[in-house]
């Protein structure tokens, strides 16, 4: 997909990569965490939105190996969660269960009525806005889940995410990392669509747990090569 976007918007072919890499200015063209780009993500997640059941069914077992088990009175905070939250997963699973989702409003429009229709709308909050700007509830939270969002954002930038989410857990809460990783895939595909269209970069599980350790998190644990999960000091 890397390779394809590049190509797309003309960025390898016209230099502007190249400038990028020797001068650091970045990103080129668009944005890819800003509200003007809502259309490319809610276009990409649109089959998935058709037919939901199957790619939820995928996340059962991610949860399961986090040791994320469904219970009454769970709070999640679903940080970027997209028209297809993979924390559906669980609130489907128990009727007391509690998502927080965290988007766009467009985006949220999508998943609230996805919600609807699983059956599971009673157990969603809606929150909108800019994930830097829209308040966290302080100590609330037993899990944050940050899905595919880390990988836009530099060093610095994501150590500010991990302690905004570290301060909206409770005692012993866990924050969920799941995003693309380094040693998962070819750095010459998506790691430079990343340096493109953001801060960030396709990290390895040491510069994340460094950046979780620093926000003050703890017993940083690897689970099945990608996702990433850390509890409160």
């Amino acid at each position: 997909m890397g390779k394809y976007l590049l190509s797309t918007f003309g960025w390898d072919g016209n230099g502007q990569l190249a400038e990028a890499i020797r001068t650091g200015n970045r990103p080129l063209g668009y944005r890819a965490t800003t509200a003007e780009v809502i259309d490319i993500w809610i276009g990409m997640y649109a089959g998935l939105v058709a037919s939901p059941e199957t790619y939820l069914d995928r996340w059962d077992g991610m949860w399961e190996e986090l040791g994320v088990e469904p219970r009454d009175g769970l709070e999640i905070l679903d940080v970027a969660c997209g028209p297809v939250p993979r924390s559906f997963s669980l609130a489907r699973t128990h009727p007391g269960v509690h998502v927080t989702l965290l988007d766009w409003e467009r985006v949220l429009t999508i998943a609230s009525k996805l919600a609807a229709d699983l059956g599971i709308r009673s157990q969603v909050t809606l929150l909108s806005g800019d994930l830097w700007t829209v308040p966290y509830p302080s100590l609330h939270y037993d899990v944050v889940y940050l899905g595919n969002i880390a990988h836009f954002f530099s060093p610095e930038q994501n150590t500010h995410l991990f302690l905004k989410a570290r301060k909206a857990l409770v005692q012993g809460g866990t924050v969920v990392v799941n995003g693309i990783r380094r040693e998962n895939h070819d750095p010459a595909d998506l790691g430079l669509w990343y340096f493109a269209v953001s801060e960030g970069a396709a990290y390895d599980f040491q510069e994340y747990k460094d950046m979780l350790e620093r926000a003050g998190f703890r017993d940083v644990v690897d689970v099945s090569t990608q996702p990433i999960k850390a509890t409160i000091r």
